[in-house]
């Protein structure tokens, strides 16, 4: 990684800074670490050691088996869910089939994009990308749910995107 390169990282990192954490909870201090927060950062490490090292196995292997063998796992959710005595509900339940197929289709057209681009050995410029999703998040709450957007997410946005800009080139 260059100089470039690094400095684009560090932009987009900055952007999702900003459009994940609210600095004003922070200054009254509000408890900023909860147990969610906790478990999306792990998720969030989680995602990114994935990302950092999936190059090497797509490199040896081909695209599939990194991607999928993820998969294996889903059966853990049911297993938890069960031991947990957790009740799922029928996607039909609250009117959510249609909304959730939509969902599953576009998700398998970014996964086979995503894969497409890592074979291709743009991994650089499509991991920052597939990791931008909170800018993703603040719009479609802003414009699905009506929640406000805060002049500092707004700043996030355009670190953020200015970032992946910036990676792209650089690439």
């Amino acid at each position: 990684m260059n100089f470039i390169q690094a400095l684009a990282v560090a932009i987009t990192f900055i952007g999702l800074v900003l459009c994940i954490f609210d600095f004003r909870d922070i200054s009254q201090g509000k408890k900023l670490l909860n147990r969610g927060t906790a478990l999306a950062l792990a998720v969030s490490i989680s995602w990114g050691i994935y990302f950092a090292f999936i190059k090497l196995l797509v490199d040896k292997v081909g695209w599939f088996l990194p991607n999928y063998i993820v998969f294996l796992l889903f059966p853990l959710v049911f297993w938890v869910t069960r031991a947990k005595k957790i009740k799922l509900e029928r996607p039909t339940v609250n009117n959510v089939f249609w909304p959730l197929i939509i969902s599953i289709v576009l998700v398998r057209i970014a996964e086979y994009s995503y894969n497409y681009a890592i074979t291709a050995g743009q991994v650089a410029v499509v991991a920052p990308i597939a990791g931008a999703n909170p800018t993703l998040f603040v719009v479609l709450a802003f414009l699905f749910l009506k929640d406000p957007i805060r002049k500092q997410q707004i700043a996030g946005i355009v670190a953020t995107l200015a970032g992946i800009v910036l990676l792209s080139f650089a690439s």
